[in-house]
Formats: structure tokens, C-alpha cells, sequence
């Protein structure tokens, strides 16, 4: 809750006592975390300047998806400019539309790392697009078009932008038309025609700027005078046809830069074809015309492209907030588009970006144009292949962007204009009043105004319309795990990564969420878990209102008291919070770590919705062997006295003073554990414990690897643990042990276990039968010596019956029980 709108809606829900409660509640927590905070602090800063955050405060992966239909002449300088790109956390996602020219075989030897879906058919940008983001793991989401060249900073200008402004849901570049375009003018007498079709034909690029608009009608335009014309650059020569009206001989001027370079007269009534050399070279001053400068609103519905057709002069460098994207090289963040897809798949292409701009724009969301980001564009590459069909798209989509667009009380009007304007030219003329009217009175009913309608598409958008649109909700299920403490990567990241590994499959869609940087790969190796296909969301204001989006959310934040208001809700408790709410608690289905855990829990929250679910013990060896182990007695956990300190200077007290009473015996002690060289506590305390067993039959193993713990278990006869000796399990109980990940692993391993009377320790002793509890000190002393007295030898070979007791069985039938308790079926 770190914005003022979360203040605001936690004060309007639970009332200014309850709002001091949590403030209370978060100052114990920092409290604990030992970092210095006052309850002033928490509600100014804590809250009200939450906002002022970066948005990320690490560099958040982004998915690049790039659709492609028979595009692989564009793929060479495509996959240029992704090679160059200045940002490297990204992932690639190349959806190949049923190509038959070898696109995606190409992709894959420029990048072999990169997610190739190859389609059956072509399914169309909007869909292909979608399809690509099913396979997407990012935090962000890019759009690249297969004919684009983005420039090395396209991608690192976008992320910055999204990471300054929160409220941003997309931030797009400035999109350039491909290649250098020269200045010509021409200077004509009247009644002077320019062929546009003949210049088009002599174009490699097909791109014509006359007086700042483009012309690709293929008609002959009239030639006013100093008429402005921008083309492409080309090694071969371009095609001017010019035509006279006029009786009398007509004088024809071309400049370049100022200076001639064509002069001629036109005979009267006749015409004249010139050829002008526009191969580039230094001496000219060549141009870039812009494609798209973000996409804003000029006509009541109609977006427009920014820009359009002008030279670049730096007339838009400014950062803007902006109506509509554009679907060519934009930046989404994921979060923003909540549970749906990214486009409405029967847009197949054309307007499908301006209905998604105005989804992002009705949740109140921004998009930012970003001038220094610059993405280099063959404007309608593939289009131009299918000019028909390119047509019928944009008339169709247009109208189906319209009726979306417009309030519900216009929506009448606007179907029925759209259909009037598709009528026949003589038509419109000859009954205008009457024939709108008529229009009008069928646009109640989008199925009857299609079938009065001659335009086919028109008359296919009204029967889409008359339809229901297809819902573009996703439909994998979205199952959320969400820890601010995943860096720790201790028992409470281990038990919530079991939660991961069953939800890791194709039915489910699986977002780990933080507020801060989630380090994929050292969760991954640390605790053997595959999230390659997880989808990552690091939000430093994450709130309740974040929840929504998720069918299933799981909350495995050790104390929080964040409200879910997903349908289905588990909040995994590693010991709870003395300060909760009612809209918490009613909030959750809650899976108690530990027996300990639920008794406290009931004691502080009284009755709840949960049941137990222990953590996995995953041991990476074959059952142990009792007759293969030495006497030696181990105790794991990272060396520190301070909080929830694992006591083991007095485990090597406590081994000395047991040992001394039995000189001949040869029992060792080997204390492992890891150790944080940047607290100057905890390397005093370590040193401390080095120095005392200076001369004795003890151990230390600092920062051990995985499989050197693994092997001291499978070894050990006796496990140790300490957690807990010298604190008032009463009075503060959340310093006591609340599961015991290392007890567990030690009882997997059959060892017997000595541990402190205090937390789920004894529980877990008394239960597996096999290990002592102690109080003080001395009984830990008493405890060692016996058990090292009565193990001499070897361990009892009943022993070998023990094991397993924690098992992903166990684990799997229980968290599938309490999904079938809140009914959700995932």
C-alpha cells in the first residue's frame, strides 16, 4: 500500500484506527528486519511518497514478439538492429504465419535461443501477436514488425520511459520510414499533370510525398506551382511523365537543393517522360519522413498518424502523452492488460493497436511517445502484396473500431453514417435524406442494416458486430505467487517454489510477483525448480487492487496483511501477523506451514478458512544406508545470533562439556551454515565460534555448496538444532523455529534430532519418534552425551523405517484439497 490512492481506499474500507493498526504492523516488521523507522516515517514515506518510486528498480525482462508472413527479405537488417540493441534482458518470440519462404528457419540460425511458433496457416497479425504472448515470460511486452529496423536504442528508451512514469501502460518510439528520401520541387506553368503511376512504377520503395501527403492512388495530380515532392533514395533513375493541358507550350522546372536539375518545355496538349538520377551521395541533402510520432485522435473515432508524411526536423522530440499506439515497435506492460490478450483476434490487422489503446486508456492508463526511441520502417511491406484485401480490412476494422469507440448513444448514428457512406456515389445523390433515414431506422439492429448493406465490409463488420465480439480473456488459468522476500531465498522461498511446481503446467499460466527484482536463475539452481516459462511481474507499489487480474492468488509474504480480491486466494503463513484486519483474513484460504503455525494462528486471528500444508523435504540422494553413517553430529543454518539466530556458539559449548565427560569417544562436530561477510555482527559471532573450537573436534563448513550439506546429512547420525534456546517462546513465538526446514531435512535423512522445546521442532520430533527436546543449556548438554553414548555403535535398524515423511505426495494431496476447498479447478 504505497500510493495515496491505496491510503485512501484502505481508509474508506477499514477506518483511521485500522489504518494506524497497519502502520503499526509495518513499523514491527522493519522493526524486525532491523532497519530504523518511525510510525512518522511509515505514513508519509511508506505511503504517501510510495509513488514516487521508479516503477522498476531493476532491469525487468521484456518479450520481444516479432510476427512474420513470407517476410525473410526483411529478416537480415531486422535481426541487425536486435543484435545492437544497447538493452539486453530480453527474450525473443518469432511467430512464423505459415511462411513458405523459410522465415523461421533464417530466425533460427541468426538466433538459436529464440521461441519459434510456426503456424498452420495465417492467422493474421492480431492473432499471431497473441499467440506469441501465451509464450511470453516477460514483465514487458514488445511488438516488433518483421519489416522494421529498430536502432540500438529503441528498446533501452522505451524501458526507461516505462520505468519513470507508473501510470504509463505503453511507451512508443518515433517511426521513421526506411531509407533517405531527397527534396524536389517543381516549378510549372498552368494546366500541368504529374503521372503518379509512372513514378510509382520506377520506385524500388514505393513511397510519394507530394506537398506533405502521400499519394499511392496511382492518379495523375495536378502540379501547383513549387509543388513539394519527397522520394526515396534508389541506384536507379526515377520516372517522371508530365502531361499539358494547355494549347501553348508549358516550361517544366525540377530543383534539387536549389539547384536545377531538369528545365524543358511541354508542347501544348502533349507530354513528356523525364528521367532524374536520385542514386544517394554526399553532396545531397537527404531527408527522414516520418512515419508515425504516436497516433492521436484529429476526427471524432478516427485515429491518425502523428506526423505523417513530414520531414523529420525535430518538430516532435518532446516527450508526449499520446491517444493511440502504434502496433509496429511499441512497449506494453504486461500488468496493464490485466487477464486479456493483447488484440481482439477478428481485427485480423489494421485498428487492432487502436482498440487496444482504448482498453489501456479506459483503465485510466497512459501512453507515452518517446522521440529518442527510433524504430526504422518499410510502412506496409506485406500489405502492399494484397492491395484488395488490404482495403477491405481497413474499411471493415474501421467501422468495428468506430462502434467500439463511440459512447453507447452514438453508436446508432454511427453505424448507420458508416453504412451510408459505403453506398454508391449516384445513390448518396439521388435519395441522401431518405436513404440516412432508412439507415437509421435499421442501425437498432446491426443484422438488419448488413443485409441492406452493398459494401461487403461493411456489411462483414455489422455481422461481427450483430455477433458479440470474441471476449479476448486468456484461456489458461492466471495463478500468481507473490513474495517480497524471494532474494532471500530461505524455507519460506523454497516452501512457496513447491506451490510453483505444481501450477507448472499448460493448463495455468504462472506469474512470480515482488516488489522488487526476482532472480529467476538463482532460484532456479538453489532449489532445482524449472521457471522458464514463469512470468515475472516486479511492481515496487504492488497492492490489493494488483490482485484482480489472477484467477488464483497466493501470498506467501511472511506477515503481510495485503487484501486479495483475486476470486480464489491461499496465503501462505509462515507465522502470523498479531495485527491483521477482517478484510484480510476473509480474504484468504490460508495454508499453515506447521502445526505451530496454525495453533498461533488461531490464537491471534481466531478462526479462519486454512489447513496445514508442510513443506517438501528434497533430498538429492538415494535412501540413506544407517550402517553407512560416522559418528557425527551436524547442525545447519546461517551463522547469526541476531533475530532468529540459530545458537550454534552454544551448540559448541554444549558439544565440548558433553564431550569432555567421555575423552575416549571420537564423535565430531561440524557446524554448516552460511555467513554475511558484510555484517561485522555476524563475522564477530562466527569468529567467536571459530575460536572456541580452536583444539577440538569441531567444524565449520562456511558457504558449503548444496551437495557438501547433503552429504553431511547423509553422514550424521545426530542432528542438532538450537532455534530458540534463550528466548521467551511466549512472549515472542515468531522468534521460535515456525517450521523447521532443517529438522525435517535431518529427519529425512534419519538422523535423531536434538532440538529446542520451542515452535514446530518438538512437534516434528514427537511425530517422527526418533529424537529428544531439551529446555536449557544443561538438558542439550545431557541430551549429546546420551545420545552419543547410546549411538557409539551404529543406529537402531528400525530406523530404516523412517523417512519420506515429507514427501510431494503428501504435499500435492493436501494443496489439492484446499484448492477444492475455495473450488478452484486448476
Amino acid at each position: 500500500m504505497q500510493s495515496v490512492r491505496d491510503v485512501a481506499n484502505y481508509y474508506r474500507t477499514h477506518g483511521g484506527l485500522q489504518l494506524l493498526r497497519h502502520a503499526f504492523a509495518q513499523l514491527s516488521v522493519l522493526k524486525r528486519q532491523e532497519k530504523k523507522h518511525d510510525l512518522v516515517s511509515i505514513l508519509s514515506q511508506h505511503f504517501l511518497d510510495g509513488g514516487r518510486e521508479l516503477a522498476f528498480p531493476h532491469e525487468p525482462l521484456v518479450s520481444i514478439i516479432i510476427c512474420s508472413r513470407d517476410g525473410i527479405r526483411h529478416l537480415s537488417a531486422l535481426s541487425a538492429g536486435i543484435a545492437a540493441q544497447a538493452y539486453r534482458n530480453f527474450e525473443l518470440i518469432f511467430v512464423d504465419n505459415a511462411s513458405a519462404d523459410g522465415s523461421a528457419d533464417y530466425f533460427i540460425r541468426r538466433f538459436p535461443n529464440a521461441k519459434v511458433i510456426r503456424l498452420d496457416r495465417n492467422r493474421g497479425f492480431a492473432e499471431a501477436n497473441n499467440i506469441g504472448y501465451l509464450a511470453a515470460t516477460g514483465e514487458l511486452i514488445a511488438l516488433l514488425n518483421n519489416d522494421t529496423v529498430p536502432q540500438d536504442r529503441w528498446l533501452s528508451e522505451l524501458v526507461e520511459a516505462l520505468r519513470a512514469n507508473r501510470k504509463a501502460a505503453c511507451a512508443v518510439p518515433k517511426l521513421l520510414f526506411n531509407g533517405y528520401f531527397s527534396r524536389i520541387t517543381i516549378d510549372r506553368a498552368p494546366d500541368v499533370l504529374l503521372s503518379v503511376s509512372d513514378l510509382l512504377k520506377s520506385l524500388d520503395y514505393p513511397k510519394v510525398f507530394i506537398n506533405g501527403n502521400e499519394h499511392g492512388n496511382r492518379r495523375d495530380v495536378e502540379v501547383f506551382e513549387e509543388t513539394i515532392l519527397h522520394l526515396p533514395a534508389q541506384s536507379s533513375s526515377l520516372v517522371f511523365r508530365f502531361s499539358s493541358r494547355s494549347d501553348s507550350v508549358t516550361r517544366v522546372v525540377m530543383r534539387r537543393d536549389g539547384k536545377t536539375i531538369f528545365s524543358g518545355d511541354i508542347a501544348g496538349n502533349s507530354s513528356a517522360r523525364i528521367e532524374i538520377d536520385n542514386a544517394w551521395n554526399d553532396a545531397c541533402h537527404w531527408h527522414r519522413i516520418i512515419n508515425n510520432a504516436g497516433s492521436v485522435e484529429r476526427f471524432p473515432f478516427e485515429p491518425a498518424d502523428r506526423g505523417y508524411g513530414e520531414v523529420d526536423r525535430g518538430q516532435y522530440d518532446q516527450i508526449k502523452t499520446v491517444d493511440y499506439l502504434c502496433g509496429c515497435a511499441p512497449l506494453i506492460r504486461r500488468s496493464a492488460l490485466d487477464s486479456e490478450l493483447i488484440f481482439r483476434p477478428e481485427f485480423f490487422a489494421y485498428f487492432e493497436d487502436s482498440e487496444l489503446s482504448l482498453r489501456l486508456r479506459r483503465r485510466k492508463h497512459t501512453i507515452m511517445y518517446v522521440p529518442t526511441s527510433v524504430v526504422l520502417h518499410t510502412h506496409s511491406a506485406t500489405a502492399n502484396s494484397n492491395l484488395d484485401q488490404r482495403t477491405y480490412l481497413i474499411e471493415r476494422n474501421r467501422l468495428i473500431f468506430k462502434y467500439l469507440r463511440a459512447p453507447a448513444l452514438l453508436r446508432r448514428v454511427v453505424l448507420a453514417r458508416s453504412a451510408f457512406s459505403a453506398e454508391p456515389a449516384a445513390a448518396v445523390v439521388a435519395h441522401r435524406f431518405s436513404r440516412l433515414r432508412s439507415l437509421f431506422s435499421l442501425a437498432g439492429s446491426p443484422e438488419k442494416l448488413a443485409e441492406a448493406c452493398r459494401s461487403a465490409a461493411t456489411r462483414d463488420a455489422l455481422t461481427l458486430i450483430s455477433a458479440g465480439l470474441t471476449p479476448i480473456r486468456k484461456e489458461r488459468l492466471r495463478v500468481c505467487i507473490y513474495d517480497e522476500y524471494w532474494s532471500s531465498c530461505g524455507g519460506g522461498e523454497a516452501h512457496a517454489l513447491e506451490f510453483a511446481r505444481h501450477f507448472s503446467n499448460s493448463h495455468t499460466e504462472l506469474t512470480l510477483a515482488s516488489t522488487s527484482a526476482i532472480d529467476t536463475n538463482r532460484l532456479s539452481r538453489l532449489f532445482d525448480v524449472d521457471l522458464k516459462t514463469a512470468i515475472l511481474l516486479c511492481k515496487p507499489d504492488f497492492c490489493s487492487a494488483d490482485t484482480r487480474q489472477f484467477d488464483l492468488f497466493i501470498n506467501s509474504t511472511y506477515q503481510s496483511t495485503l487484501v486479495s480480491q483475486a476470486k480464489h486466494s491461499i496465503f501462505i503463513v509462515s507465522f502470523p501477523s498479531r495485527n491483521s484486519h477482517a478484510a484480510f483474513r476473509s480474504s484468504y484460504f490460508f495454508a499453515f506451514n506447521s502445526e505451530f503455525t496454525r495453533q498461533w494462528s488461531a490464537k491471534y486471528w481466531g478462526a479462519v478458512n486454512g489447513m496445514v500444508i508442510e513443506p517438501v523435504v528434497r533430498l538429492p540422494f538415494d535412501p540413506v544406508d544407517c550402517s553407512e553413517k560416522k559418528n557425527l553430529i551436524i547442525s545447519v543454518g546461517r551463522f547469526s545470533n541476531r533475530g532468529h539466530g540459530k545458537n550454534q556458539l552454544r551448540i559448541a559449548r554444549a558439544f565440548i562439556e558433553s564431550a569432555s565427560r567421555n575423552p575416549e569417544n571420537d564423535w565430531q562436530l561440524v557446524l554448516a551454515g552460511t555467513l554475511d561477510q558484510t555484517s561485522r555482527e555476524d563475522v564477530a559471532y562466527y569468529q567467536q565460534i571459530a575460536t572456541l573450537a580452536t583444539d577440538q573436534a569441531i567444524s565449520l563448513v562456511e558457504g558449503g555448496a548444496r551437495e557438501e550439506i547433503w552429504s553431511l546429512y547423509k553422514k550424521a547420525k545426530i542432528y542438532v538444532h538450537a532455534a530458540g534456546l534463550g528466548v521467551d517462546s511466549e512472549k515472542s513465538p515468531e522468534l521460535s523455529e515456525h517450521f523447521g526446514m532443517t529438522v525435517a531435512e535431518a529427519i529425512e535423512a534419519k538422523c535423531f534430532v536434538i532440538v529446542h522445546d520451542s515452535g514446530n521442532p518438538p512437534i516434528l520430533v514427537r511425530r517422527h519418534g526418533f529424537g529428544a527436546a531439551y529446555k536449557t543449556e544443561a538438558e542439550l548438554v545431557e541430551n549429546l552425551q546420551t545420545a552419543m553414548k547410546r549411538f557409539e555403535a551404529s543406529l537402531p535398524n528400525e530406523l530404516d523405517g523412517h523417512g519420506h515423511r515429507f514427501s510431494t505426495k503428501d504435499f500435492n494431496e493436501r494443496l489439492s484439497s484446499a484448492l477444492a476447498a475455495i473450488g478452484f479447478d486448476g
